[in-house]
């Protein structure tokens, strides 16, 4: 699954979810098509609750520079 992430103008921000090939998920993180962050879950509350906070950030750091101009 690939979700898309809120940043600023110019930019692409995408968090994508897979099954881990043991048990959980794997979550990696693109910005700008770089891997900036990756991270391994076994349990399905932590991977919503990670996409949660990265939604944040991201849409924390897209406010900020529209406000920045």
């Amino acid at each position: 699954m690939a979700f898309p992430l809120r940043c600023g103008p110019g930019h692409a921000a995408r968090c994508f979810v897979a099954p881990a090939s043991d048990l959980g998920w794997d979550i990696r993180v693109e910005f700008d098509e770089g891997v900036i962050f990756t991270r391994h879950c076994t349990e399905w509350h932590r991977v919503e609750r990670l996409c949660a906070q990265l939604e944040r950030r991201f849409w924390d750091q897209s406010a900020l520079s529209l406000f920045a101009t």
